[in-house]
């Protein structure tokens, strides 16, 4: 009788423990999660409602993670694609198409500080024609390669100064307008952010400065006075442009998000 009632104990102990493991695993707590609908929790605490095929999430589902992150939106073969919105617990939040998990086409972001992106996307990365603009006033528009500015684009500072012309992974390079707040402007080439190779300068007085440039300094004027005291403030004042791209460019953090 002692030994049965240790028998006893032993298989109520085992039992215990399988329904404690049976808890902790990957379970589809109601519907069919092979083929409908099926709402499917994992042990980590993420947690699956919508459609399946094939026991893979496809077509319309929603998907919650247990740090707070949302998916609403199109499946296939339990990869994102299609239209969907995406919200992380920050705040940001994407609504446009993916494809094989990625943003893919195109797509709105738009950040918890207020910047906003629309346009196309590829791989995760902003990549076509698009619209930047910033909480700040300052936008661009433009095309983009690989998450940078690459292509004709226009840039709006918030002071109201812009920039119409080619770049180079976020830079100023190739041909291009700048147009000053004074009412000054320069049209020509570019190369790193500054005026490089032949240019026209347009002084606020009406004169006008044709020559060769240098890294933002003029080198050789076939039209106009080099020794200008406006043209040797021109380069100090797009400086402060520059900076703050630069700054941009190394805390894309603090840019975007």
């Amino acid at each position: 009788m002692k030994m049965n009632k240790n028998v006893f104990l032993l298989m109520f102990a085992l039992v215990i423990f399988l329904l404690s493991c049976n808890s902790d695993k990957d379970k589809c707590s109601t519907g069919n999660c092979k083929e409908g609908f099926g709402v499917f929790e994992y042990r980590n605490g993420d947690k699956y409602e919508g459609y399946w095929k094939d026991g893979k999430m496809d077509s319309i589902g929603s998907f919650r993670w247990i740090d707070g992150t949302k998916y609403f939106g199109h499946w296939k073969e339990a990869r994102k694609d299609g239209w969907g919105d995406y919200l992380w617990p920050n705040g940001r939040v994407y609504k446009g198409y993916w494809k094989n998990d990625s943003k893919n086409g195109m797509g709105i972001m738009t950040w918890k500080n207020g910047n906003k992106y629309a346009g196309g996307w590829k791989d995760d990365r902003m990549d076509g024609k698009g619209i930047l603009q910033w909480k700040s006033g300052k936008k661009y528009d433009g095309y983009w390669m690989n998450g940078k500015k690459n292509g004709k684009g226009i840039l709006i500072t918030a002071e109201g100064e812009s920039y119409d012309g080619d770049w180079v992974d976020d830079r100023m390079e190739g041909t291009g307008t700048y147009k000053w707040k004074s009412g000054a402007s320069y049209t020509g080439e570019w190369k790193d952010d500054k005026m490089d190779g032949q240019g026209i300068y347009h002084e606020t007085t009406g004169n006008t400065i044709v020559g060769i440039w240098k890294e933002g300094n003029i080198i050789q004027s076939s039209s106009g006075s080099m020794e200008s005291p406006e043209l040797r403030n021109v380069n100090s004042e797009i400086q402060r442009v520059l900076q703050q791209m630069e700054f941009e460019r190394k805390n894309p953090h603090q840019n975007h998000f």
